[in-house]
């Protein structure tokens, strides 16, 4: 979506917003994945070969530096299922134990 970590969604987009993006994939639920950050939001442009241009040779310089190259990244393969998490906006958050309040005397 963006660049950078974004809080809420509705800090960088609004309802109804047309937007450019790239498939990336299906999940294994079938869920589609989607990329704005891929795509040029003005030209629609795919910059997903500039960006692995760029990892590339941040990953040389690494590596020219005397550094160690990354491990590739394993494929995690099926997560469990975590079943029916239900409605989670109205469930309260768990903030620790509560504490007693104690009143100060009144003068």
């Amino acid at each position: 979506m963006a660049p950078h970590k974004v809080d809420k969604v509705t800090d960088v987009l609004h309802e109804g917003q047309m937007v450019k993006v790239k498939l990336v994939g299906f999940d294994d639920r079938g869920k589609t994945k989607l990329s704005m950050k891929v795509v040029d939001q003005e030209t629609g442009e795919d910059l997903s070969a500039k960006f692995e241009a760029e990892r590339a040779e941040r990953e040389a310089a690494r590596i020219a530096a005397g550094g160690e190259p990354r491990p590739e990244r394993e494929d995690r393969g099926e997560r469990p299922d975590r079943g029916d998490r239900g409605d989670r906006s109205r469930r309260p958050r768990n903030r620790g134990p509560r504490r007693e309040r104690t009143e100060e005397p009144a003068e």
